[in-house]
């Protein structure tokens, strides 16, 4: 006979609050992101994306990264093509990969989309103090491994940091030093 799975109240809670607090974020972003740097949030992925990877930059690499379907990403950087902010180029190895590169325009509007992420961080950031976001990072990083675990793949290391992740960081500090 199988085990009935126990209902329990606060799973359903955290996890409805977390979903709609993911919702509101990525609202928040999308609307920021549009409306201040003139470009989507997915596009905004796709440039610190190529901007923070090792080049050549495939489309199958900025999937991975950014968690999004191959498909998704091939329209997405079409349309991004046509407004002149990256450059696709057929990999001579392989010539069913695309790599990806950052027209002018597209580093340009990078670097205002990092000024306007930057500050929104930053406000949202300042809701919790240090420790906060510590143990905000530790129950995310745990959530986040379990996701994985659902997906069948191999969790990761609760204190690790990926190297795309920092260098993610290193693209933001560098444009945000030099902004002041």
């Amino acid at each position: 006979m199988a085990r009935q799975a126990q209902f329990r109240e606060s799973n359903q809670s955290a996890f409805l609050l977390l979903h709609n607090t993911m919702g509101l974020l990525n609202k928040l972003e999308e609307t920021t992101y549009a409306n201040r740097a003139g470009i989507s949030y997915p596009q905004f992925l796709i440039l610190i994306t190529v901007e923070s990877s090792e080049p050549p930059v495939s489309q199958t690499t900025i999937s991975k990264r950014i968690q999004r379907n191959l498909n998704t990403i091939s329209m997405i950087v079409d349309r991004m093509e046509k407004l002149g902010l990256v450059r696709r180029v057929r990999s001579e190895d392989d010539r069913r990969e695309t790599h990806v590169s950052l027209t002018p325009l597209g580093k340009e509007k990078l670097a205002r989309a990092i000024e306007i992420g930057g500050a929104l961080k930053e406000r949202l950031g300042k809701t919790l103090t240090e420790e906060e976001l510590q143990e905000a990072m530790r129950l995310m990083a745990k959530f986040r491994n379990q996701i994985l675990k659902e997906m069948g793949r191999e969790p990761i290391p609760l204190d690790a940091v990926s190297p795309h992740r920092q260098r993610v960081i290193e693209v933001f500090r560098k444009r945000l030093t030099s902004a002041r």
